[in-house]
This record gives structure tokens, sequence and C-alpha cells, in this order.
């Protein structure tokens, strides 16, 4: 299979101390093969 699930985390409300929210998506290893982070 060519797709990885990822998980996007919310850095802002960690560091407010909020309960940080997280977000599941895949990604297509074929297509995108660089690092995903921002």
């Amino acid at each position: 299979m060519a797709q990885e699930l990822v998980t996007l985390e919310c850095t802002e409300a960690r560091k407010e101390g909020k309960p940080t929210s997280r977000y599941l998506t895949f990604r297509n290893k074929k297509t995108v093969t660089e690092r995903i982070e921002k």
C-alpha cells in the first residue's frame, strides 16, 4: 500500500495549556515524498 496514516497535532493549544487537538489523514507516499511539517 502506498498510503500512510498521518496524525496532525495542534501545537498552539499545547503551548496555551489547552487539550491537544489531533486530526487523522492519509498521504500518498508515491506523490508526497517529503516530510509534512509546518
